[in-house]
């Protein structure tokens, strides 16, 4: 199965080359958006999963020597954390981790539309992060039809349940006569 460039990828990419920021992408289940960061990330840590959690619970600093941050590389590396924001701290481990290590990785966040990074009273990752919110549907991926489509598809529905037009309207005036 080959998979087709998403117009998501080309926006992430672009920030992740441009900007030190960390990109929060965002939006409803099952539309991609785990698909579409691990294709760019040389790490990825799972919230969900358990030895994921005992690493990133352990701080930032365990965190990085997983990613082997202290390593020279030609590029910089880009970690993906999945689901982050079901820990009741993720905020502070983010600022944390990103204060820190920011300079040597580029960040992903992936959660779903929930993902609330302005609730007062936690701590601040205003300037730290870029929104990317996650549609379902794109552009460039829909298949391109013509208005009959539709028409004709319920027509011949309505035809082989034997519910043509002129049944129906015979149906209807039967039930308003008896009324």
């Amino acid at each position: 199965m080959t998979v087709r460039a998403r117009l998501y990828d080309q926006i992430l990419r672009d920030h992740l080359e441009q900007h030190r920021q960390m990109a929060f992408v965002s939006g409803p289940r099952q539309v991609g958006k785990t698909t579409t960061c691990r294709a760019l990330a040389a790490g990825y840590l799972n919230w969900d999963n358990t030895d994921d959690r005992r690493l990133i619970l352990r701080g930032p600093g365990a965190v990085a020597e997983h990613f082997a941050l202290e390593q020279l590389r030609t590029k910089t590396p880009v970690a993906l954390f999945d689901e982050l924001h079901k820990d009741r701290k993720w905020k502070r481990f983010l600022k944390g981790f990103f204060d820190v290590y920011g300079s040597s990785v580029r960040v992903i966040v992936t959660g779903s539309s929930r993902l609330d990074v302005t609730r007062r009273g936690t701590d601040s990752l205003m300037g730290r992060y870029f929104s990317i919110p996650h549609a379902s549907v794109e552009r460039g991926r829909m298949r391109p039809h013509r208005s009959t489509d539709f028409t004709r598809a319920g027509t011949d529905a309505y035809r082989k349940r034997g519910l043509d037009g002129a049944h129906r309207a015979r149906r209807i005036s039967r039930t308003v006569s008896k009324a």
